[in-house]
């Protein structure tokens, strides 16, 4: 799974997988990111369908999505 974003400041992002209780089962970046396009990939073959959120927090900024995987 390939995810995509733009950060539009400076600033420490964290990106990471949560389950569909909303608790951190991955981390996939922690790292201190200028303004720019992004992207980073993730193996699922690991985790069970299901539905999950990943989240993304850069300096005040900060957005979840809902992901779902089905294999």
């Amino acid at each position: 799974i390939k995810f995509s974003f733009s950060l539009g400041l400076d600033g420490n992002t964290n990106f990471c997988l949560l389950n569909n209780k909303g608790v951190k089962i991955k981390e996939l970046l922690r790292n201190n990111l200028g303004i720019g396009n992004y992207s980073i990939e993730m193996n699922s073959n690991d985790l069970p369908n299901g539905i999950y959120f990943y989240r993304i927090e850069s300096g005040v900024w900060s957005d979840t999505k809902k992901l779902i995987i089905c294999k």
